[in-house]
């Protein structure tokens, strides 16, 4: 095959991670300007251009060693996310009453439910496409229809893991607390806390876990939410420990 025709199969698969990136700076544009639109671009720049090469000297390999490459990596990235989406479906089902509910930018309230429409939208277009695309392949294909559906089922898990990010977000429950990465930390396994100075950050300390000892965790706090979250802590945990300076 042509190198043009290599860089456009890359393009192709890029181009969902491109348009994320495009979206992501308009959002961030419209709420913070052209500075912080340009930081988070710049950032993320690299990384679009790195899995380009990878992708490119991936597929330069000779046929047997990238099919079983492919094999690997979708195998890998499969459960990957699906241990991500059981892993929160698991603790939402263990969460308890919802105390304190957040609503960062960009969230999107429908009723009773609560989400966050760019990874939301980015993973069901991510599905759209690529579930066609795959479709496509799959027809076409003769002996390699194994590696083309392992392909499909990759793509479908990992835009459902965008769409499970969607709805995650900062709350406080009756088992305890829910960082916005979807982390359940609970009242009984935190030792102390101490909010960090001129940040909205609670620095929390955890029990030891069976023979060694865990390190502390940060959580983010939505500003709004603050005074309602202090409270929380001081009923369940007393008061917190001398406040630090942020590090």
């Amino acid at each position: 095959m042509p190198h043009w025709a290599n860089l456009i199969m890359v393009l192709l698969v890029l181009s969902p991670f491109i348009l994320l990136w495009l979206i992501t700076m308009i959002i961030i544009r419209a709420q913070h300007g052209w500075q912080a639109a340009l930081r988070i671009g710049i950032f993320a720049l690299p990384i679009l251009i790195v899995m380009g090469a990878v992708m490119y000297g991936f597929i330069l390999l000779p046929h047997p060693i990238r099919d079983g490459t492919q094999i690997a990596f979708y195998v890998l990235s499969i459960s990957i996310a699906l241990y991500y989406v059981l892993a929160y479906l698991l603790q939402l089902n263990q969460r308890g009453a919802l105390w304190v509910d957040s609503k960062p930018q960009g969230f999107i309230d429908m009723g009773r439910s609560r989400f966050n429409a760019l990874p939301l939208v980015f993973g069901t277009t991510f599905a759209l496409i690529q579930a066609g695309q795959s479709g496509e392949d799959i027809l076409k294909t003769g002996n390699n229809t194994g590696l083309a559906v392992l392909t499909l089922l990759s793509e479908l898990s990992l835009a459902l893991a965008f769409i499970t990010m969607a709805f995650r977000r900062f709350q406080i429950r009756e088992n305890g607390i829910v960082a916005s990465s979807g982390r359940l930390i609970r009242w009984t396994s935190i030792s102390s806390y101490e909010w960090i100075r001129f940040q909205d950050k609670v620095k929390l300390d955890l029990h030891p876990r069976f023979w060694r000892s865990r390190k502390p965790t940060i959580v983010i706090v939505p500003p709004e939410l603050r005074g309602i979250v202090e409270r929380h802590f001081e009923q369940q945990l007393g008061p917190s420990k001398m406040t630090s300076t942020p590090t």
